[in-house]
């Protein structure tokens, strides 16, 4: 799905306390003093707040011998402003802050912490899980340790210990960031209404950051795409638009719905102020898919080839986008064997459902149906509230001749989202009239 990598996701990816950026070593932790990464020209997108934060945080860390809390604030920080613009400089500069503050002091979980959710947005998930179980270990109490150890489990598809992870979570914290991640798990094991539920009761919670419950109202939007409830979602990215106004996910929550509702020209507009607002390869993506629905081909063209080229920039500078690029180069079917290998290195390094999805898809268009028909049955065992699982097992099974099986994927599809994607739903509908 199109957002669904987001702070997850996330996409938003997923991964739930990040955003997935770029990791360009453009900027290196050396001269504190000489530090003017948020009073940079580029970055008016900043929040205020982000804003006046790290520019203060900036000068105390350019005083000599500046405590570890200056750097892991600062850190967490640079987190947020990445969060906020989508540059993947601040990435470079809060992992090289949390390093400075655990050379002050080895013993800081908070830098520990802030290690791991680095990792996470660069999609190093095994490593992001190790410092968060170091972070763990050096202080059981924090709750902020607990969300970058479920994040890393959930993206390595080890569900059942990141349910654990997230009741030690909720249990020290009832707040955004545990009912946020109990909503992104029930999600997964097909509880959408027990999903929104808890997704309610993170924006209730709310948080210091605006930026953390635009999230929430976002993703909260995206339980109710996934419902088939656009009217829902629709308010709930427009409400996130209301207390955030340019908030870049929100924007392309929109765009997915107009989209759904096949209004292309609206959806166009939606997802050019996405990507305008977070320029992220997701986000360029959604919106070559928008042109193309809009009959605006050469256009689409253009950026379709432009993401590619983005994600194999990101692939090349160490980032783990390998279903990202995998998936792309499917729906464009093109470099099929190339696609294949990605999927299968994505899986092997992270099981999850979605990935046996994506393999399962990459099978099916290089023409290998056994496999095919089994990572799709793989991606269905935890039940996942999600149309296009059982779209692609369907027509996995179309093709393997299983006209039971298709006819019962393919029609949870669209039980679950009539309108999941414009062309795949369509595409469903014929496939079934012919069984």
């Amino acid at each position: 799905g199109t957002m669904n990598r987001f702070w997850k996701t996330l996409l938003l990816t997923g991964t739930l306390a990040v955003i997935a950026l770029g990791g360009f070593a453009a900027w290196h932790f050396t001269q504190p003093q000489a530090a003017t990464l948020a009073t940079s020209s580029t970055d008016q997108r900043l929040l205020p707040v982000t804003y006046q934060l790290v520019s203060s945080l900036e000068e105390a860390a350019g005083q000599a011998e500046a405590p570890a809390t200056v750097y892991t604030r600062l850190g967490y920080a640079y987190v947020q402003s990445a969060r906020e613009t989508g540059h993947g400089q601040y990435t470079d500069a809060a992992e090289a802050a949390f390093h400075r503050a655990l050379e002050a002091d080895p013993e800081s979980f908070e830098a520990m912490g802030g290690l791991g959710t680095v990792l996470l947005t660069r999609h190093r998930f095994a490593e992001a899980l190790a410092w968060g179980e170091q972070a763990v270990a050096a202080n059981p109490r924090l709750a902020l340790s607990y969300g970058v150890v479920l994040d890393a489990l959930v993206e390595l598809g080890r569900y059942n210990e990141a349910v654990a992870a997230a009741q030690q979570m909720v249990n020290l914290r009832p707040d955004i960031a545990s009912y946020s991640r109990i909503s992104y798990l029930r999600e997964l094991y097909g509880d959408l209404p027990g999903a929104i539920d808890a997704m309610q009761r993170a924006v209730s919670a709310g948080s210091g950051s605006r930026e953390h419950t635009s999230w929430s109202r976002v993703y909260l939007g995206h339980l109710y795409f996934h419902q088939g409830n656009f009217e829902a979602a629709e308010a709930a990215y427009q409400e996130a638009l209301y207390f955030h106004p340019g908030y870049g996910p929100a924007f392309a929550g929109l765009g997915r719905v107009y989209l759904a509702q096949q209004q292309p020209e609206q959806a166009v507009a939606s997802y050019e102020a996405a990507a305008e607002a977070l320029p992220i390869p997701e986000h360029t993506i959604s919106l070559a898919g928008a042109y193309e629905a809009a009959g605006r081909t050469p256009d689409a063209e253009a950026l379709f080839a432009e993401a590619i080229d983005e994600l194999e920039g990101e692939r090349a500078s160490g980032m783990d986008v390998d279903d990202e690029l995998a998936s792309l180069l499917l729906k464009r079917n093109q470099n099929l064997p190339y696609a294949l290998r990605l999927a299968e290195g994505a899986y092997d390094r992270r099981p999850t459902v979605k990935n046996a999805s994506l393999l399962a898809w990459a099978h099916h268009h290089n023409g290998n149906p056994a496999e095919a028909k089994r990572f799709a049955e793989e991606s269905l065992r935890l039940g996942t509230h999600d149309a296009v699982l059982y779209y692609r097992a369907g027509m996995i099974a179309a093709t393997t001749n299983n006209k039971g099986q298709a006819k019962k994927h393919l029609q949870r599809a669209l039980d679950l989202n009539p309108h999941f994607s414009a062309q795949e739903a369509t595409e469903a509908r014929r496939i079934l009239a012919t069984l």
